[in-house]
């Protein structure tokens, strides 16, 4: 988590700093042969899943094999697309779980860390577009920052 209050440009510039070390970061960890092998293999199936579920014969075998008829429950009305798009979202994270279950204890970790450093980057990216405007910054300052911040994309 990033946690910054940004007051002076002073505090933008270590913004900026930590933005540019968890992009490098991200980087790096997404060129990990595992990591790219995992999330080829997790997107592969999810598409496979995708492109089932979205056919006619698709749709039909699910809502025959698991019973998804319009009615009533647990106390509120749930019609067929209702109850597929619950069966989708189950499924895709049912997906998402048995191919994490299967990698190496490292690269669960690897994945892990991954993924904190992109909420990390997401924080940075809200603050620091906020920034020139909480901080009344001049047009030409707020220029500079924000493109030097897309320069690091």
């Amino acid at each position: 988590m990033v946690n910054i209050i940004l007051e002076t440009t002073d505090d933008l510039e270590v913004l900026m700093k930590k933005y540019r070390e968890v992009s490098l970061l991200i980087e790096e960890y997404e060129a990990k042969d595992k990591i790219i092998k995992y999330v080829n293999a997790l997107n592969n199936k999810l598409n496979e899943f995708k492109d089932y579920f979205n056919s006619e014969q698709g749709k039909t075998e699910i809502s025959l094999e698991n019973n998804l008829i319009s009615g009533y429950y647990h106390g509120t009305f749930e019609t067929e697309e209702t109850l597929l798009s619950a069966y989708y979202l189950d499924k895709t994270n049912e997906i998402k779980s048995e191919l994490f279950d299967a990698l190496d204890d490292r690269t669960k970790r690897d994945y892990e860390v991954l993924e904190e450093l992109r909420k990390q980057k997401f924080e940075c990216e809200l603050s620091i577009t906020d920034a020139p405007y909480e901080l009344g910054l001049s047009e030409e300052e707020t220029n500079k920052y924000l493109s030097e911040f897309k320069s690091i994309k």
